[in-house]
């Protein structure tokens, strides 16, 4: 296969670097080249118009696997009700009727300009609609209840990274967390647990009683597993050893300073569902608790149980909306270099020679890069169309 090359109004390598009428070389699903465009040099070229080659975004919390939710449940009754509701719903569906859903969830996130994602939920039917996908992936396989002894193998098979996932500190035993911990760090691979997310689950973890604990008894579930209580959410991940630089810690809307302190002292990875936080909690991530801290953290669509969409400029449109005092180019890193980092994989997220060719074309007149940053995340529905070297701008 010969180098063919793109050509755009704007290339931009990172939030931070933008070229203007700039070129990008692939070969063998590669970046072999980013620069200025050269008519002597570049012959093979597709130029694709004024807007802005990208890296392709990364999704680094989704459950593709509730895509059969859609519309199903009423977000407006609060967390409790919603789990309640998620719980039997789920099983009303057959195993085609949820393959079927998660196609086209998946459909969705690549037209939408994602190019990776953390999926988090049960191996199959995920893994099996995946792997015939052209999204880069990794699958993390969630674990509730009590299972001191899991045997996972964390192989990777093409675009698929199998890892681990605890489900919750107070939905899995603090045994089972531990082990699924050390089995992702012997594997060298990242790990993710909802952490945080709610004051039923402070509640819970800090008395072993509040609402928590009534759905837990009127589910005939013994929470005693889920012990000895008397400690904050983040409090007790750090006694269970289960917070470090390849942890990501999902949500983390009930915190305090001196939990975020934590979080920046451990490395942990950081990833916040914005949309799907209102929507379950009515409450957004503080996000400036976490800048504050030198934590950049990475966002995620959550399920479409919980959010409207599994587009990410969404998303990103909903963090510009909220948080108007953060930057532009923080955002789109949040989108981009953060969950990249966050998943373990340097080379996505950034354009530089030697990453994987998982980028985006973006349709914005603009003559300023800031223009082009802020023209996305008004919110605007945007023409999105992949770039590599199997996909032609007319495709």
């Amino acid at each position: 296969m010969s180098e063919v090359f793109h050509k755009a109004g704007w290339v931009m390598m990172s939030p931070l670097v933008w070229l203007r009428r700039g070129v990008v070389g692939i070969k063998k699903g590669l970046i072999t080249y980013v620069g200025p465009y050269k008519a002597s040099q570049h012959k093979k070229v597709w130029d694709h118009g004024p807007g802005v080659i990208m890296p392709a975004l990364v999704n680094a919390h989704t459950h593709l696997g509730l895509c059969m939710l859609k519309g199903k449940i009423d977000t407006g009754r609060g967390f409790l009700e919603w789990v309640k509701d998620l719980v039997f719903k789920r099983g009303l569906f057959s195993r085609s009727e949820t393959e079927e859903a998660l196609r086209k969830g998946v459909k969705e996130t690549l037209d939408t300009g994602t190019g990776l994602v953390a999926e988090v939920g049960d191996l199959e039917p995920s893994r099996s609609v995946l792997e015939a996908s052209a999204l880069d992936t990794i699958l993390f396989q969630e674990v509730l209840g009590h299972n001191p002894e899991p045997n996972f193998i964390l192989a990777q098979k093409g675009k698929i990274t199998l890892s681990l996932a605890g489900h919750a500190l107070h939905t899995t035993s603090p045994q089972t967390l531990m082990a699924l911990k050390e089995l992702t760090r012997k594997a060298q691979r990242p790990f993710s647990i909802h952490l945080a997310e709610s004051f039923l689950e402070t509640e819970f973890l800090l008395t072993g009683k509040g609402e928590w604990a009534e759905l837990l008894e009127a589910r005939g579930i013994d929470f005693s597993l889920l012990g000895p209580f008397g400690q904050r959410p983040i409090d007790r991940a750090l006694s269970l050893d289960l917070l470090d630089s390849r942890t990501i810690a999902v949500h983390l809307l009930d915190v305090t300073e001196k939990d975020v302190e934590i979080l920046a002292k451990t490395r942990t990875k950081v990833v916040i569902c914005p949309r799907s936080n209102l929507a379950l909690h009515g409450k957004l991530p503080d996000i400036h608790l976490f800048l504050k801290y030198g934590i950049e953290p990475a966002i995620g669509t959550d399920s479409l149980a919980s959010c409207p969409t599994l587009n990410m400029f969404n998303e990103m449109a909903f963090v510009a909306k909220n948080f108007p005092n953060i930057s532009p180019q923080l955002i789109f890193n949040m989108a981009t270099r953060n969950g990249a980092i966050a998943l373990g994989r340097n080379d996505m997220g950034t354009m530089a020679k030697g990453n994987l060719a998982k980028l985006i074309y973006v349709h914005v007149e603009e003559n300023k890069s800031e223009d082009v940053m802020r023209r996305i995340l008004a919110g605007e529905n945007m023409n999105i169309k992949r770039v590599d070297a199997e996909f032609s701008p007319t495709q």
